[in-house]
């Protein structure tokens, strides 16, 4: 019999007049004992075998009995209640196990017929508790065609992977890269899939083979059933009860291993997806947010971790000895992450003792790690989301991106691919900037509209990262170009005055020898300008010796570090044994075309410079040694 419950068992003793378990003196601990735990688990691995392959006896006899499908369901109650009379079933039972086979021909899964197999163990403790373990293992029989044909598909797409990942390999083999190419990311995961696809595609292919042994052997069953005798068909059945159970063994293996198999190859793919939409900025917004902020959140995760730990153990130590939940370190790290998840936990029954130390493990592990560390870890993940999302264009969007496939689709006689242009635009000096005309002449047959579409990308890249560097980088532009246009606004004012700084006006009006107003024979108040046609200054302008002087020092103070790397590098390479020359020589440059450029600048060294605010007007009250041209 099975019961429900410890209760329909105490009950059932009680009718039968058989001894009930004992009861628990008062005080007594509910727990069981480590090594009963232990015991009780060696002892459901050990019936877990199953009766029919390996009957071992645990502390007694163990019984094993094939029922034919002949048999009815009053036959089979007799048959165990036989079982309790006898010595099968006693009061001292610890296990009883039921094996059997279920044929489905009507399913609406994806295989029209299923065998499944079904393990039913039952353990029965001393103090009335009843505990129980279900396996089952279904093979297909037959398949739906809508199932075969999404099986076609899968072969398909598993081979042409398969294809491709094993040319990448063989050119990345000739050109010296194989190293590099198969360490990238998303190769790992194709080889991943790769693997796992063929792991389920053996799987099913025993699968089948199995089904199609089970379905022979099924119709040599009922032959031999049709033609027997009644006296022996109970032999016949058992025979072949032990036939089909033998031949099963494996493929029901082989179906637990291809659940593992086909669960891991779904996660798998779903990995691949994220690596794939990496291709479109919009879609790609969550892998880049996780690989944005990998480094971040790993630390965080660290801290996370060892927090967390530091509360199992209290938690455990503090209430394992009268909360289940809390009795082993696994149950315990259950429990607690159930708290973090979900925010729920038995506050009233942890805080019936010990109260004080309890209510502060609560609190704390609430506070520390609910509040704290995972609004924390939430608060980095939208901040790098910002941050990416800062980085995408507003016009990147799917529409956008369908149209751009479905005019590559169009234009696909003429679409140059990416290899091809990264083969030929590579070589381009980092000098030379590429224009619409370049890339024309090196690709003759791209369209416009491709060539349209590369350059306004690049814009768009150029523009994004010229933004995403600074967040403030617009206004110290502007700032920055605001203050050199003040630089060069003073340095002209200073250029047209001769190299004078301009003074504040402070008398607007003419002034005349008697200091009367509006004389128009008056001086100005201001110095006059410079002569042009006068002779040089006695001194360097402003603009001279502060302006050009500076900027050439600095420009030969350069030209004079270059000198030296280039000094410095022609060393290294002659101890290296490199020599060399640039193939030509540096002609003298001509001189300049005096009818172009007016007659060559005179030696200033060579002239005598004479104040001529104190040369008298008169000649011939000059100083002796003064030729009349020296005015």
């Amino acid at each position: 019999p099975v019961w429900r419950d410890a209760q329909d068992r105490h009950i059932y003793q009680a009718r039968q007049g058989l001894p009930g378990p004992q009861r628990r003196l008062a005080g007594a601990s509910n727990r069981r004992t480590k090594l009963e735990d232990i015991e009780r688990q060696r002892r459901l691995k050990e019936l877990m075998l199953g009766y029919m392959d390996n009957p071992v006896a645990v502390g007694g006899s163990v019984y094993k009995y094939p029922i034919p499908m002949s048999m009815d369901i009053g036959s089979v109650l007799q048959l165990v209640n036989s079982w309790r009379d006898g010595d099968a079933i006693t009061p001292s039972t610890l296990f009883f196990g039921v094996e059997f086979y279920i044929k489905n021909d009507d399913s609406e899964a994806g295989s029209k017929a299923m065998l499944t197999y079904v393990n039913v163990n039952y353990m029965f403790s001393r103090g009335g508790g009843l505990y129980t373990t279900v396996t089952l293992q279904t093979v297909g029989l037959k398949m739906k065609m809508s199932a075969m044909g999404v099986l076609a598909l899968f072969v398909i797409a598993l081979i042409r992977l398969t294809v491709m990942y094993v040319l990448t390999a063989v050119l990345a083999a000739k050109n010296a890269a194989l190293k590099t190419t198969l360490t990238k990311f998303a190769n790992i995961v194709d080889l991943a899939i790769i693997f796992f696809g063929w792991a389920i595609l053996m799987c099913v292919g025993i699968e089948a083979l199995a089904a199609s042994a089970f379905n022979s052997s099924w119709d040599d069953y009922n032959d031999e059933m049709a033609s027997v005798n009644q006296a022996d068909a109970l032999a016949v059945e058992e025979n072949w009860l032990f036939k089909i159970h033998d031949d099963f063994t494996g493929p029901r293996r082989t179906a637990t291993e291809l659940i593992s198999f086909v669960t891991n190859y779904n996660m798998i793919l779903l990995l691949r997806f994220l690596v794939a939409t990496m291709g479109h900025p919009r879609l790609a917004i969550v892998a880049r947010t996780v690989l944005h902020g990998m480094s971040d959140l790993l630390h965080l995760f660290f801290v996370f971790l060892l927090v967390f730990i530091a509360y199992v153990l209290t938690g455990h130590v503090l209430l394992g000895h009268r909360m289940e939940e809390l009795s082993t370190f696994k149950a315990a790290f259950g429990y607690c992450l159930q708290i973090v998840f979900q925010r729920e936990y038995q506050y009233v029954y942890m805080t019936d003792e010990n109260m004080f130390s309890a209510a502060l493990w609560i609190v704390t592990f609430v506070l520390m790690l609910v509040l704290v560390l995972v609004n924390l870890m939430l608060a980095m993940i939208f901040d790098n989301y910002g941050t990416v999302r800062d980085q995408v264009a507003k016009n990147e969007t799917i529409m956008v991106f369908t149209r751009r496939l479905l005019t590559q689709l169009r234009l696909q006689s003429s679409w140059i691919s990416n290899t091809d242009l990264l083969t030929k635009l590579v070589q381009i000096a980092p000098t030379d900037s590429p224009s619409m005309q370049s890339v024309r002449r090196q690709f003759p047959e791209i369209s416009q509209q491709q060539l349209e579409l590369i350059f306004s990308h690049a814009s768009q890249k150029q523009t994004q990262m010229m933004t995403s560097a600074c967040k403030n980088s617009l206004s110290e532009y502007v700032a920055g170009l605001l203050l050199y246009l003040r630089d060069v606004r003073d340095g002209v004012r200073m250029m047209s005055g001769n190299g004078q700084k301009e003074q504040p006006d402070t008398s607007a009006t003419m002034v005349n020898g008697n200091g009367a107003n509006g004389s128009s024979s008056g001086k100005m108040a201001t110095s006059d300008v410079a002569n042009v046609d006068g002779p040089p200054p006695m001194q360097k302008p402003e603009w001279v010796r502060t302006g050009l002087i500076g900027a050439l020092r600095k420009q030969q103070d350069v030209m004079q570090d270059v000198l030296e790397q280039m000094e410095q590098m022609n060393k290294k390479m002659g101890s290296r044994g490199l020599q060399g020359s640039v193939g030509f020589t540096l002609e003298k440059p001509p001189r300049p075309d005096v009818e172009k450029w007016g007659p060559p600048p005179v030696d200033c060294s060579k002239i005598t410079v004479v104040d001529c605010s104190k040369v008298p007007r008169d000649v011939s009250k000059m100083p002796k040694g003064v030729s009349k041209g020296a005015r």
